[in-house]
């Protein structure tokens, strides 16, 4: 049997569908459509611990910093720091990166209620530790709290890239994605989520339904081969 007329991506997309016995529905589409042309990025902690992004999203991360030359940086969801810190060393000149993570003695007092099972990635004594000789440098700002406590009225329309890995509860996932459209800058700013498609299943419902019913999702991708959700401005 010939292959003339054969689209590789969508043979494997549609077998993919076969395997997991449901179709996603926000469109799929490669790094390369986002990012044309080839990226020189430097990756720092190469092996990947469980909680971080995979190599090849880290990667597909600061492929994106780097070609959309962005500088200010709001990230949700520190934990150790690896995805912090490979932002902040594919940026721009002069980086602004705020890291927002809950302290370990706030997990049982957040708004709204955590799974159990990821309580685990809350325990923790030092979140941020994989860019700890960078905080004196100023370019780096943690802040320990509760997203759904986070106000900042004069953050608003500012950052540039705002990256979303907080907890992976349907309500946390509305609440960070709220919080990220108000950060963001509203002209050219770009939202990126991780964990969609996979396990966390209310990450991957959450986001379906704002794809479906708000038009300000109407533009919203997932990288294929990644578990990366983008959302450009």
């Amino acid at each position: 049997m010939g292959t003339k007329g054969l689209n590789f991506d969508q043979v494997l997309d549609d077998a993919l569908v076969v395997m997991k016995g449901k179709k996603n529905k926000i469109p799929r589409v490669s790094l390369e459509e986002i990012v044309p042309g080839p990226i020189t990025a430097k990756i720092c902690e190469k092996e990947t611990e469980d909680g971080n992004v995979s190599l090849s999203e880290l990667l597909c991360i600061v492929s994106l910093i780097r070609h959309f030359k962005v500088n200010k940086i709001f990230e949700i969801g520190t934990f150790d720091g690896r995805t912090t810190l490979n932002m902040h060393q594919n940026s721009l000149k002069d980086p602004k990166i705020y890291t927002l993570d809950l302290p370990a003695t706030d997990a049982d007092k957040t708004v709204y209620e955590l799974h159990d099972w990821e309580k685990v990635y809350t325990d923790k004594t030092a979140p941020g530790r994989k860019f700890s000789h960078l905080k004196d440098k100023g370019s780096i700002i943690q802040i320990l709290s509760d997203s759904a406590k986070f106000e900042r009225q004069d953050l608003n329309d500012y950052f540039d890239f705002i990256f979303v890995d907080g907890s992976h509860t349907n309500k946390y996932v509305e609440n960070d994605t709220e919080l990220a459209l108000r950060l963001v800058n509203k002209e050219k700013g770009i939202i990126v989520w991780h964990d969609y498609d996979t396990e966390w299943n209310d990450v991957t419902n959450t986001m379906e339904k704002y794809y479906e019913n708000d038009e300000r999702f109407k533009n919203i991708k997932s990288i294929k081969e990644t578990s990366l959700l983008f959302l450009r401005k």
